[in-house]
């Protein structure tokens, strides 16, 4: 099997840590809380699902919050080698307008972790800037 990017994406990641970093200068912070929970999964068919949260979320939590605090999509992906980065391609997804919306995530791997990075700017808790998450490959079963 070759070493491409593409290859080395295939499997199941579990989430740990999300940082992010305004556009504005402000403090840079975990996107969220000190604690995210998340599990990503690339196939080989080329197909991808990703869910992340907060740790501290429970079932009393107002709705709004809860939706503040959970991010779920799944599509499908594609990879360009040259540029080392990750299109998903989403076909469903708990925040309606990123159906059809193309994310391009840059890639790199350090020893064990995947860093995927947002290409271009997001707006996270209402702010815009850029976020980094890094998955640790999730152990098999």
């Amino acid at each position: 099997m070759a070493h491409t990017l593409r290859n080395k994406l295939i499997g199941v990641w579990q989430l740990q840590s999300f940082e992010f970093v305004p556009a504005d200068g402000s403090p840079r912070y975990p996107g969220l809380g000190p604690n995210p929970i998340g599990q990503l999964i690339y196939t080989e068919t080329g197909h991808m699902g990703a869910q992340l949260g907060s740790s501290s979320r429970t079932a009393q939590d107002h709705c709004q919050s809860l939706l503040d605090t959970y991010l779920a999509y799944a599509g499908t992906f594609e990879v360009d080698e040259a540029s080392q980065c990750v299109t998903h391609f989403v076909d469903m997804s708990l925040y309606p307008d990123w159906v059809g919306v193309p994310q391009l995530r840059l890639a790199r791997f350090t020893q064990d972790a995947l860093e995927l990075s947002t290409r271009d700017p997001v707006v996270v808790a209402g702010k815009l800037g850029v976020g980094t998450l890094l998955w640790h490959r999730a152990e098999p079963v």
